[in-house]
């Protein structure tokens, strides 16, 4: 298989034709004002093509290039496998494409029965045969059917001798639809298990017969199969496979668009459970009330929502997670964005007053190290040209490599405090 590697809201003008007429088909690229990006993070698979698409800034990661093609794709679609399980913001199995996100709720599925294959081969299943003079005896059943005929002393002596054997058949048309959506999954998928596109997981499987049946047959076929299946692994088995069958009348045959529009809450889901000592604070933060007449009580309003909130000893990071691009003015936090961390400090400053407050933005890019960004903090400053550092507390900005936070997340592993120690210090305004 060929694997491109791109990058989410890259301009489709510094890719190539064939690569951007592509994506445009796909459905994955948006036009603002007079440029076109690509706006989407996963993976795309489209016959013998494979489109990795990483997080934005990814291209800045020392680690992109020690990572073979094929396994930043498993990277991401276990990412993404992760995020949809776990997450409180993720998509739900029933949402439709214009949420945001495609095809989440069939990877899990996908993942499932590649490694289920891996692990356990075919779906078998067993058939009782009758047999006469051949395998174990059964005697009750000889007995009540053949006439004996005397022998040596007047023992009786049977002439035909009753038998059954239990076959599990490879060839039952249960095991050839399962064997048809693992050859489908393993010519586009063998990666995500073998880490290689080239090491197939199931090659034995293309001598197995075709199955001609339409998709609505087969599932069919299973649903009738798991009427009289009581096992777990196989019952879990047959309603995954009709899960997967069922899916393939929503894309095209030999497609699949795997992946998000906006990676920003997957990027702020992978900090939060990156980053160590992640604390909940929302609940304790002021909120704002509404004061209706002719009512006594004022009305609680939606209020102040930390993204994230760390703790280190005595100090408090509060951190917003921002999936932007940060190297220019027009790509970096707006003044909503800054006012509300501000505010979040000062609300802070209430409910935990013994406490250091820390101020930071975090985007993707590299190394989470003080000043080794594009920008190294945020300062609110008067029209003489002095910060009002009492006033209001410069924010620092910091850049994580999401290639690393995606390999932490993934394997849950997070971030020691010395590894992220900027986090707790104060920002640093550059002369």
């Amino acid at each position: 298989m060929e694997f491109s590697i791109l990058e989410d809201r890259i301009p489709t003008i510094y890719l190539e034709g064939r690569i951007a007429e592509a994506l445009r088909r796909l459905g994955v690229t948006k036009k603002t004002n007079t440029t076109e990006r690509v706006h989407f993070c996963g993976v795309i698979v489209s016959q013998e093509q494979v489109f990795v698409l990483a997080p934005r800034n990814s291209g800045k990661s020392k680690l992109l290039g020690r990572l073979p093609n094929s396994q930043l794709a498993a990277l991401i679609l276990r990412v993404l496998a992760k995020y949809n399980t776990f997450s409180t913001t993720a998509i739900g199995v029933g949402a439709e494409p214009e949420d945001g996100n495609e095809g989440l709720g069939i990877l899990a599925s996908i993942l499932w029965l590649l490694n289920d294959y891996a692990t356990h081969g075919l779906y078998t299943t067993s058939m009782r045969s009758r047999q006469v003079n051949s395998g174990k005896v059964n005697w009750n059943r000889t007995i009540s059917r053949e006439t004996p005929h005397s022998g040596v002393g007047g023992s009786p002596v049977y002439m035909r001798l009753h038998s059954e054997r239990i076959k599990f058949g490879e060839q039952s048309p249960v095991t050839l639809v399962h064997a048809e959506v693992i050859k489908e999954l393993d010519r586009a998928f063998c990666w995500v298990v073998s880490g290689d596109a080239a090491i197939r997981i199931g090659m034995e499987l293309e001598l197995m017969p075709e199955v001609f049946q339409h998709v609505n047959t087969q599932t069919y076929l299973l649903k009738r199969e798991l009427a009289s299946t009581y096992a777990d692994r196989e019952i879990r088995l047959l309603k995954t496979l009709i899960k997967y069958l069922e899916s393939k009348t929503q894309r095209a045959d030999g497609e699949y668009i795997i992946g998000v529009r906006g990676f920003q809450t997957v990027w702020e889901a992978m900090l939060r459970d990156t980053i160590p000592n992640v604390i909940i604070v929302n609940p304790s933060l002021p909120k704002p009330h509404l004061y209706m007449k002719g009512r006594g009580e004022p009305v609680q309003a939606r209020g102040m929502q930390t993204d994230i909130v760390s703790k280190n000893l005595n100090t408090l990071s509060i951190i917003d997670a921002k999936y932007y691009r940060a190297e220019t003015p027009g790509d970096s936090p707006g003044w909503p964005d800054i006012v509300k961390q501000l505010y979040y400090l000062k609300a802070l400053r209430q409910i935990c007053p013994d406490s250091k407050l820390t101020n930071w933005f975090v985007f993707p890019g590299d190394q989470p190290e003080n000043n080794q960004g594009p920008i190294s903090s945020i300062a609110v400053i008067d029209n003489s040209g002095t910060p009002l550092t009492e006033e209001f507390q410069p924010i620092g900005c910091l850049y994580f490599c999401p290639i690393d936070v995606m390999q932490r997340y993934a394997a849950s592993r997070k971030y020691a405090v010395s590894e992220i120690s900027a986090l707790y210090g104060d920002a640093v305004i550059l002369d």
